[in-house]
């Protein structure tokens, strides 16, 4: 099997692109095989996954109105985002397969699961087959390797409340737990579902990662049974300009800056 890689993108935050305009440019380029690459990774890359909070990164707190009135001003910014990530996937979508997660501040449904964002959306990108809007949390297989992740919620709630200290090892007690969002529906919102539950993982993963985190991180876990899991926490791209690179044939991650 020769080498082939799976690249994890978050955190875009379209709303603010003057201040990451040149770092994505190159990341776009770079994934398009415009960009010189020593080792070629670029042109071995099979799938690029976009975890969360494409079209902004909010960490303040909304302050509380009866009225909608306050969030009129905001609209006209979230759909000039939307037009603007619809662009950027025409460009991805025509290199790799792109899967689209939603994050917390995207415009999907608030409560987890989050469902796909609308295909109508996209009307620019939505005509290439490898272009798929896919929920939060959200699992596939990519070349035999199963792969488990979501867009950061689970994981930034558990952080709050638990003295657990970091992502990556939040996300290896995830993994003992065997769930993947253990504060729902206490302190996390979801879907009220009775007869199952969607965040219990019922079979062990190779890859599980975590999205729209402060700073890369990763780490490689053993089971008792012999299982090897790769964890990978996913920095925000609107503040890092760094994303993480999966090699499917080793299971060895590590994250590439676009800093200019």
């Amino acid at each position: 099997m020769e080498d082939l890689f799976v690249v994890f993108i978050c955190g875009l935050d379209l709303v603010h692109i003057e201040k990451t305009s040149l770092a994505l440019r190159l990341f776009v380029n770079w994934i398009a095989g415009l960009i010189p690459d020593v080792d070629d990774v670029s042109t071995k890359v099979v799938r690029l996954i976009i975890a969360g909070n494409s079209t902004r990164t909010v960490h303040e707190k909304i302050k509380p109105t009866i009225s909608l009135t306050s969030r009129r001003n905001e609209m006209p910014e979230v759909m000039e985002s939307v037009k603007l990530l619809d662009s950027v996937l025409l460009e991805l979508a025509q290199v790799c397969d792109v899967d689209v997660m939603p994050g917390e501040h995207d415009p999907s449904n608030h409560i987890m699961p989050q469902q796909p964002m609308h295909h109508c959306m996209f009307p620019k990108s939505i005509v290439f087959k490898s272009l798929n809007q896919v929920s939060n949390p959200y699992e596939c297989e990519i070349g035999g390797l199963k792969v488990f992740g979501n867009s950061g919620q689970p994981v930034t709630n558990i952080l709050g409340f638990c003295e657990i200290s970091t992502p990556i090892d939040v996300l290896e007690n995830c993994l003992k737990w065997s769930h993947m969002a253990p504060t729902a529906p206490d302190t996390l919102g979801c879907y009220p579902f009775y007869e199952s539950d969607p965040f219990i993982i019922e079979s062990c993963p190779h890859v599980m990662f975590v999205g729209n985190q402060s700073s890369f991180d990763t780490k490689l876990v053993e089971g008792e049974d012999g299982q090897v899991v790769r964890l990978i926490s996913i920095p925000e791209f609107a503040s890092t300009s760094t994303v993480a690179i999966l090699n499917l044939k080793t299971l060895e991650c590590y994250p590439m800056s676009f800093t200019t």
